[in-house]
């Protein structure tokens, strides 16, 4: 029984520490997108295509993978850490936060390019 309460403490505390370093990367992420606001409405206006924004949640677990590790070393057995590692790895969660950041990246160059 011990044991069991133990474990519901660091299970608390590894939640609020995931709900917390998602809101820090959240609000990153939010000043991210606002500096890049002039450059998308150019893109749009120019005809660029822009492929769809990721969610915030799925560019947390794409960049900052160990976070979800730590999550899971308190809520799930062992066995199954590796196995949300792998499809973490190879999700296309990972091939859409890509080619959005490398579709940004091109047009910030474009954009830079022709303003400054």
């Amino acid at each position: 029984m011990k044991f069991l309460i133990y474990w519901l403490y660091a299970a608390i505390v590894s939640g609020i520490w995931f709900f917390w370093r998602y809101r820090i990367y959240e609000n990153e992420f939010l000043i991210i997108d606002d500096a890049l606001k002039d450059c998308v409405n150019w893109g749009k206006r120019n005809g660029y295509l822009l492929p769809e924004k990721p969610s915030y949640f799925q560019f947390f677990l794409v960049e900052r993978p160990w976070n979800i590790l730590i999550l899971n070393f308190t809520f799930l057995p062992l066995f199954l850490i590796n196995l949300v590692v792998i499809l973490l790895l190879i999700s296309p969660w990972e091939r859409k936060v890509m080619r959005y950041k490398r579709a940004m990246k091109n047009l910030k160059d474009k954009w830079e390019k022709k303003y400054f």
